[in-house]
């Protein structure tokens, strides 16, 4: 620190702002450029300078003290800390004013020739950030600032916006306005800084000192019309585009297809025209732009399946063997996202020969390589509307980019299927591809899949007004022979007076209602056929028959299982009437050699697992019934509003191999209880469906739902209820 502290002399103060003091006189020698300003010994705000010799000797000082609520500062004694360690002390302020018109006369009649260096370091010090709006008094202060020094050298022409948030283009000529970056000074209602790109052209009509002028000043949002006065710095002085009298304003969106066609004819550094040509192209216009590249670039979509509030699918292509894309983002309201750091790419030889001899692609596309689609999954949060608009944006290395619109759909049992044949099962990556990307979307579509279409329900046989039990006997295959199920149950006093509901899947025979119609009248049986042809398998059949169902009760029943005994359907009711809680009752069930196919589960790690799986049934030595982890949907008593409380049958799973289990877990975290009744025993045919189509999407949809159970049940819901036998 000086020996001698600095003390400037202050002739004016002005508060130009709330937070912000301008003072203005003399010192003995340059004040230190900045530093930090104190008040009674206490850190206050920032202190910036700026100095000029004086003709008699000495300097003139030019300074702002920036603080919170500084007015309250001129009773406070004030001093500087320098960043070099100088300091400084500043007197009382007196007679702080709040007009600065006072200061800008002075400056103006007796300080002419400073006035430049000053406005410079105004604007460095107290301009905000590009496109912020200066306070109203400071604003005021800086544009009459800026208006005395400013020699109009030029017209503004043309106006117009080009869209929310990318600024507003400015058109006309000027003699000093070069192309580049170039500060500028715009005053509307408000007064803000901006450093604005700018292009220059060639214009005939003027004279060879002029040239026409196109500057696009970013993140612009006055309107174009708003706009009053324009100033702008140029070899070092400021000037101003004066307003042309009959200026044109253009219509929003207007001005962004002049300035696309300005674009070829204009002179600027590459770097201004990558950023005049990133503004052009960084909105979108509701309609593809890919096409207009002229770059080796071509890309597009072939669906898109969204789920609302979960997310969305895209899958397409992209063909670029140079690497000129940087980046493919997803557009949505309020939301972005980039897809191209993990999306799943895949082989596309008909893109390959599509371009191969195309006149921007020839020579430059491997033949032998196709690796040019892909699949992405984006989630989203909840709260986007159902009808929001989306597109997709690949942006470019050189700062262009280009668009795609997406349209969603809603998925369905087609495009599902569409989507597990994409799984290539001997891919290494294919477990990835599933969690990741269609996974997701694949179990969503399957929670929110849209009713099937309501469809007649036939009654056959007698009419019971009021059934003890609703049985559900979902067929799924060709088979005609349900009338040996029917024959089974009509000898069992048990279903006297018992509803049957036949729940026929696709794939069921159209001579079905004919076999059923006559079983019905012989046995005398209550019978009704639930179609069901959206249906898929066995849960899915069930589930369309169980609004149909007309008891408390419901006993699911696969066609698979065959009763041999009388009174069985009262074990289990007794079964579950003992165990004073409402529960899903399941008899053992026993292959045709009488070895075991079901009694119980039993929990290995963290995974369900049948108990006595192919073991004689001899191994059995329970007598009494048994809370297991899961029964049966194969043959399973309970209340029906049991399956409304765990969320119904199928809970979005693609094929059937989990729905089992998972709806036995999700009961079991309701606070019900699965049980098994030992010595309840019927004969389960271990049978392939007829005329079962071994489709490929069922065995990647095994795969999805693997992942599906997985992750849902990774911890499973504790139940202090649960015994599990074991072996």
């Amino acid at each position: 620190m000086t020996d001698t502290m600095l003390q400037p002399d202050l002739s004016v103060a002005v508060l130009i702002d709330d937070d912000t003091l301008l003072l203005f006189g003399t010192c003995d020698r340059p004040a230190l450029s900045g530093g930090i300003a104190t008040a009674n010994g206490e850190a206050a705000g920032r202190f910036d300078a700026h100095c000029w010799p004086r003709e008699d000797g000495g300097h003139w000082l030019l300074a702002a003290l920036r603080a919170p609520d500084a007015g309250r500062l001129q009773t406070a004694r004030l001093a500087v800390d320098g960043i070099d360690g100088e300091a400084l002390a500043l007197p009382r302020l007196r007679a702080v004013k709040v007009n600065p018109w006072g200061l800008l006369s002075t400056l103006k009649e007796e300080h002419a020739a400073a006035m430049p260096a000053a406005l410079d370091f105004l604007l460095r010090v107290l301009a905000p950030a590009d496109g912020q709006p200066l306070s109203a008094r400071l604003g005021k202060f800086l544009s009459a600032f800026v208006g005395h020094i400013a020699r109009p050298e030029g017209f503004a022409e043309i106006f117009g916006r080009l869209s929310a948030g990318n600024g507003t283009m400015v058109q006309g000529w000027s003699s000093s306005l070069e192309a580049g970056r170039a500060e500028m000074l715009v005053e509307t209602d408000a007064c803000r800084f901006y450093r604005a790109e700018v292009g220059t052209v060639r214009r005939p009509d003027l004279p060879d000192t002029a040239w026409g002028v196109v500057a696009v000043v970013p993140a612009a949002e006055d309107a174009p019309e708003q706009i009053r006065r324009i100033f702008y710095r140029a070899g070092g002085r400021w000037c101003e585009l004066e307003l042309f009298a009959e200026r044109t304003l253009l219509p929003d969106g207007v001005a962004l297809a002049h300035l696309r066609d300005l674009l070829p004819r204009l002179n600027a550094d590459p770097a201004t025209l990558r950023a005049l040509r990133r503004r052009i192209t960084a909105v979108y216009e509701g309609h593809e732009t890919v096409s207009r590249l002229e770059v080796p670039v071509c890309a597009a979509l072939d669906r898109a399946i969204r789920v609302p509030g979960v997310g969305t699918l895209v899958t397409g292509w992209l063909l670029d063997p140079q690497r000129n894309v940087a980046s493919v983002i997803l557009h949505g309201p309020a939301f972005e996202a980039a897809i191209d750091g993990d999306w799943f790419r895949t082989q596309r030889k008909d893109v390959t020969e599509g371009f191969l001899h195309d006149g921007r692609f020839a020579g430059r596309l491997p033949a032998d390589r196709h690796d040019h689609g892909f699949l992405a999954f984006v989630p989203e949060s909840a709260g986007l509307p159902e009808d929001a608009a989306f597109h997709l944006e690949i942006a470019l290395t050189d700062g262009g980019c280009a668009y795609l619109p997406v349209h969603p759909v809603a998925p369905n049992a087609e495009l599902v299927r569409h989507l597990l044949c994409l799984i290539d099962i001997n891919n290494p990556a294919a477990e990835s591809l599933i969690e990741r990307h269609v996974g997701p979307i694949v179990q969503a579509a399957g929670r929110v899949s849209p009713d099937a279409p309501a469809a007649p329900v036939f009654a056959m046989g007698r009419t019971v007004a009021t059934p003890n039990v609703s049985v559900v006997l979902p067929v799924t295959d060709g088979r005609e022979d349900v009338d040996l199920h029917l024959a089974r149950l009509a000898i069992d006093p048990d279903f006297a007076q018992a509803e049957i509901l036949v729940a026929a899947a696709a794939g069921s025979s159209d001579r079905l209602a004919l076999t059923l119609r006559r079983a019905a009248s012989f046995y005398k049986l209550a019978v009704r056929l639930v179609p069901a042809p959206q249906a898929h398998d066995a849960f899915e059949a069930m589930a369309a028959a169980l609004p149909h169902a007309a008891a408390e009760h419901v006993l699911l029943l696969s066609t698979a299982v065959l009763p041999t005994t009388r009174g069985w359907l009262s074990e289990l009711a007794r079964a579950a009437a003992a165990h004073r809680k409402p529960a899903m009752v399941s008899p053992t069930l026993l292959y045709e050699d009488f070895s075991i196919r079901f009694a119980g589960v039993r929990v290995e790690g963290d995974r369900p697992v049948a108990q006595f799986a192919g073991y004689p049934r001899e191994w059995l030595k329970e007598r009494q019934p048994v809370a297991v982890p899961a029964a049966t949907v194969d043959c399973a008593l309970l209340p029906k509003r049991l399956i409304a409380e765990a969320g119904g049958l199928t809970a979005g799973f693609v094929g059937a191999e989990y729905k089992s289990a998972d709806f036995c877990l999700r009961l079991g975290k309701a606070g019900h209880t699965c049980l098994w009744v030992p010595t309840v025993a019927l004969v389960a045919v271990d049978e392939q469906a007829r005329n079962a189509a071994h489709e490929y999407w069922r065995q990647t949809g095994t795969l999805v739902d693997r992942w599906a159970f997985d992750r849902h049940w990774a911890t499973r819901p504790a139940n202090t209820d649960l015994r599990v036998s074991t072996r």
